[in-house]
């Protein structure tokens, strides 16, 4: 009796592993392709999967800003700009004064000093061609033994994103950038994990200009304020004057604007050699280095910008009030800046 044969299709293991790997192509397109039909111009937040989670958040808002039309100027710095200049106020004041409409981001990054802040200068004009960038800073910036200021450049200058953006080839930086999937699922990569909540406020909270007032839990008072750390034999950093040169070297075909942030003066008096010895080091080689550059370096320690209901209880950065005004103040200056030929914008 003769059995029944089956035909048996055997397909050579390299072309069964190539079928897969087209399937697997084929779907992923699909999903981009679904992605960027549905998310696209959306609300929805994106990362780029930074360690950094202020950076991770920031170059998504600044991304869905430029869409919408572009960005004028950027404010960076760390939290003393992040907290200290109002986008939405600098504007209504500008336009007081030019009757000009600008739009501004802020980029400010908690602990970010003078080394990172070059990298990421050079990363923001290339990317969004703003008219304006202006670096706030305060002598931590550019000083030797910042809190953070080594965690806070590695966090992102190792960002593979980042390191695509400067011209290095790699895989990771290469998906975040051009898939719109990748970047929404960045996003919400945390979601296994207990914090996953805090997290994801970070980016549906994020406010649409960057500006985050200082959070304040009690009163102002000066006799609770202590020594700042770098304050103590303070000394520049040459690391950190590289990245303001950096940051100077931009003035070639973006207006480059340094500004001093304020701290109240009794804090300044803490300094070795007072109020005195902090603006004669902030007036002399940075004021020098700036100068080489033709960039204006703007100072405000002997300006009493900011009364006393207008400092945070920290006594380093300003409340959301002193905010309002030394925005006002800033939109002002460069506004009569523009007029007398000091700034082209």
């Amino acid at each position: 009796m003769t059995r029944p044969s089956t035909l048996h299709l055997r397909f050579p293991l390299g072309q069964t592993l190539a079928l897969a790997l087209a399937l697997v192509v084929v779907i992923a397109g699909m999903a981009e392709g679904a992605a960027r039909l549905l998310l696209d111009g959306s609300d929805r937040p994106t990362a780029i999967g930074s360690e950094n989670p202020t950076l991770d958040v920031k170059i998504g808002m600044l991304d869905r800003l430029d869409a919408e039309g572009g960005v004028d100027c950027i404010f960076l710095g760390s939290s003393v700009v992040l907290n200290g200049l109002d986008p939405a106020a600098f504007a209504v004041a500008f336009r007081t004064q030019t009757g000009t409409d600008i739009t501004c981001y802020n980029f400010g990054v908690p602990a970010l000093t003078a080394q990172s802040a070059g990298l990421l200068a050079e990363l923001l004009v290339e990317r969004y061609e703003p008219r304006l960038l202006v670096y706030g800073f305060t002598l931590r910036a550019v000083g030797e033994r910042s809190a953070q200021a080594a965690e806070v450049y590695d966090s992102i200058a190792d960002t593979p994103w980042v390191a695509y953006q400067r011209g290095e080839a790699n895989a990771q930086g290469w998906l975040v950038e051009h898939s719109t999937l990748l970047r929404h699922y960045l996003a919400y990569r945390n979601w296994p994990h207990d914090d996953y909540t805090t997290w994801r406020a970070q980016f549906t909270d994020a406010p649409p200009d960057g500006y985050e007032p200082f959070l304040v839990t009690r009163p102002f008072d000066p006799a609770t304020i202590e020594t700042p750390s770098y304050f103590r034999a303070y000394a520049l950093s040459p690391a950190e004057l590289d990245g303001l040169e950096t940051i100077l070297a931009l003035s070639d075909g973006t207006q480059v604007l340094l500004v001093e942030m304020p701290l109240p003066l009794f804090v300044l008096e803490m300094f070795d050699g007072g109020a005195a010895g902090y603006d004669a080091l902030l007036s002399g080689e940075i004021g020098d280095l700036a100068a080489a550059y033709d960039v204006p370096l703007w100072t405000t320690s002997a300006l009493d910008l900011i009364p006393a209901v207008g400092w945070a209880e920290d006594a380093h950065h300003v409340n959301h009030r002193g905010a309002q005004l030394l925005s006002r103040w800033l939109a002002e200056q460069v506004a009569q800046a523009i007029t007398t030929g000091e700034l082209a914008l």
